[in-house]
C-alpha cells in the first residue's frame, strides 16, 4: 500500500474518530439542556399549581362560608388540612378526608382503611385544583357518628361541586343511613332517569317519586362540572338549583331521613339496613358543604357565587 494512501487512511480514521467524539459531546450537551428544560417546565408547572391552590384557599378564607352557622359537614379538596400531606401527590390513594368545619362539633373524618377502596388524589383536576377521584369501587365513611342529625330541624341545605364519568347507573355522592330505623339520606344522580339529581329517603326504591325528590330532566352531564344546591325547608319543600338556576320544586316531600339521627355519613356510596354497600360514585368530588337549615335566596346565591368562582363554573343570576 503506498504511503500516500496510508496517510490518507490514517487522516480519515483520525478525523472520523474526532468527529464521532465531538458528536457524542454535542449529544451529551443537548441531553443536558433538554433535561434542564424539562426540569424547569416541571418546576414551573408545580409553581403554577401551588399558586392556584394558594389563591383558592384565600378565596375560601375570605368568603362568607366560615362565618355561616349550622354547618354540619364541609369537605373541601383544597383545604390545607383535608388530607395527610404524604398523600397529596398526583394519583396518591387517600385514607381520610378531614372535615373543614370545627366550630360546632368535632371534625368528622371520612376514612377508608382498605386500599382497594381508597379514592385517588388528583392535583390538577377541576379548574387546575385538586379533587378526589372515585373509581366506582371507592368510598369514604365517617369515623364517628354525627352529634346532630343533618335534618334535625326538618330543613337542610346541600351544596356540591363534582364531575361524574357517566350517568348510566345509579350513583350516590353523599349518604347517611340509620340501620336501626331503616331511614336514610341519599344525595346522588340517576335515580329514575339518567342524569337526574336529587335526594332519596328510601333504601330500596329511589326511583319512586314518593321517596325521592329529583330533577325531572338530565341536568348532570358526564365530564362536566357544575354547582348543585338542594334546599329543604321545614314545610317539606325541596328546591334544586344548578349553577343558581332553579331546576325543580317539590312541595310534597316528606323526608324520613330526619330519623337518621346520629348515624355515620358516607361519601361515594351508601349502605342499606343490612349493611350492604351499593350505588358507588364514579368521578371527581371537589367540594361538599352541608347545613342543617335552609337558606334565603341571597344567602344561597352567595354560596353558589363562591363555589362558582373557585371552581370556574358560570353562575346565573349574578348582579
Amino acid at each position: 500500500m503506498n504511503i500516500c494512501l496510508v496517510s490518507k487512511l490514517i487522516f480519515y480514521s483520525t478525523y472520523t474518530m474526532k468527529k464521532k467524539a465531538f458528536s457524542l459531546i454535542e449529544l451529551s450537551v443537548v441531553l443536558v439542556i433538554i433535561a434542564l428544560i424539562i426540569a424547569a417546565i416541571t418546576q414551573s408547572s408545580r409553581l403554577v399549581s401551588q399558586m392556584r391552590l394558594t389563591n383558592a384557599r384565600k378565596l375560601t378564607n375570605n368568603s362568607a362560608i366560615p362565618a355561616l352557622n349550622n354547618i354540619i359537614a364541609w369537605y373541601d379538596a383544597t383545604s390545607i388540612e383535608a388530607f395527610d400531606v404524604s398523600q397529596t401527590n398526583h394519583t396518591d390513594k387517600i385514607n381520610k378526608w378531614v372535615d373543614s368545619e370545627v366550630r360546632v362539633h368535632e371534625r368528622i373524618v371520612l376514612e377508608q382503611t382498605n386500599t382497594n377502596n381508597q379514592p385517588i388524589y388528583q392535583t390538577n383536576s377541576i379548574n387546575g385544583l385538586p379533587a378526589i377521584y372515585f373509581d366506582g369501587n371507592d368510598y369514604l365513611e365517617g369515623n364517628e357518628k354525627l352529634i346532630e342529625g343533618i335534618l334535625s330541624y326538618y330543613s337542610g341545605s346541600f351544596f356540591m361541586v363534582f364531575e361524574t364519568d357517566d350517568i348510566a347507573t345509579r350513583q350516590t355522592i353523599f349518604s347517611q343511613n340509620n340501620q336501626a330505623t331503616a331511614d336514610g339520606i341519599d344525595i346522588g344522580i340517576s335515580f329514575a332517569n339518567n342524569g337526574d339529581y336529587g335526594i332519596c329517603s328510601s333504601e330500596t326504591n329511589c326511583a319512586s317519586a314518593a321517596n325521592t325528590t329529583r330533577s325531572a330532566n338530565a341536568i348532570v352531564v358526564p365530564k362536566k362540572k357544575s354547582v348543585l344546591a338542594l334546599i329543604i325547608n321545614n314545610t317539606n319543600t325541596v328546591n334544586i338549583y344548578q349553577d343558581s338556576n332553579l331546576i325543580s320544586t317539590n312541595s310534597g316531600y316528606s323526608p324520613t331521613g330526619v330519623n337518621v339521627g346520629l348515624s355515620k355519613i358516607m361519601m361515594g356510596a351508601k349502605r342499606d339496613d343490612s349493611n350492604n354497600l351499593s350505588s358507588y360514585f364514579k368521578g371527581k368530588i371537589a367540594e361538599i358543604i352541608i347545613f342543617n337549615r335552609s337558606f334565603p335566596s341571597e344567602d344561597r346565591r352567595e354560596i353558589e357565587r363562591y363555589l362558582g368562582k373557585k371552581w370556574n363554573v358560570k353562575i346565573s343570576n349574578i348582579d
